[in-house]
């Protein structure tokens, strides 16, 4: 059954990849991607470097927002959408179309709540059920960026430093 799929995965060009259950060809496929990934970050420019940083920064710091929406959202689904359907159901007077229609809404609203559920599930593995910590780290990300791209400048410790070595390096504009 794996032989097919890593046929294919050498066809598209994959390297470094054995047979030995399937498990273990995605754990390989996995790190190779991160491998080039990393490498292709660690490697580029300066920036797209900080680009890439600060994506990864804007998310974090979003973090405490969008963990708010989705519960928003699901608490939205769970009470006032939940509540008004089962009333409807409980005190309604419809008809066979009606009543399927109603149900239709019900799905529909189970399956939002199913998907902001998922979203939330995937947002507490990301930040470790702490999305402050990791957003505080973010912006400390940031301003450390906003350091590093600045024009940088060195002052001198001693007044009377050699003049040819400033003069040199045009350090003490």
């Amino acid at each position: 059954m794996a032989q097919p799929a890593y046929d294919k995965l050498i066809k598209n060009g994959e390297k470094n990849l054995e047979i030995v259950d399937s498990d273990e060809i995605k754990i390989t496929i996995q790190t190779d991607k991160w491998e080039d990934y990393a490498k292709r970050i660690a490697h580029a420019d300066n920036k797209t470097f900080y680009q890439e940083v600060e994506k990864v920064a804007s998310f974090l710091i979003a973090s405490p927002l969008i963990v708010e929406e989705i519960r928003k959202e699901i608490s939205q689904e769970d009470s006032v959408v939940l509540q008004d359907i089962l009333h409807t159901v409980e005190l309604g007077d419809y008809n066979k179309d009606e009543g399927l229609e109603l149900l239709g809404d019900l799905r529909s609203s189970r399956q939002k709540r199913r998907n902001y559920k998922d979203k939330q599930e995937v947002m507490n593995m990301l930040l470790g059920g702490d999305e402050n910590t990791g957003s505080q780290h973010a912006m400390d990300a940031l301003d450390k960026i906003k350091e590093v791209t600045s024009p940088r400048s060195y002052q001198y410790r001693i007044q009377n430093s050699n003049k040819n070595i400033v003069s040199y390096y045009n350090l003490n504009k």
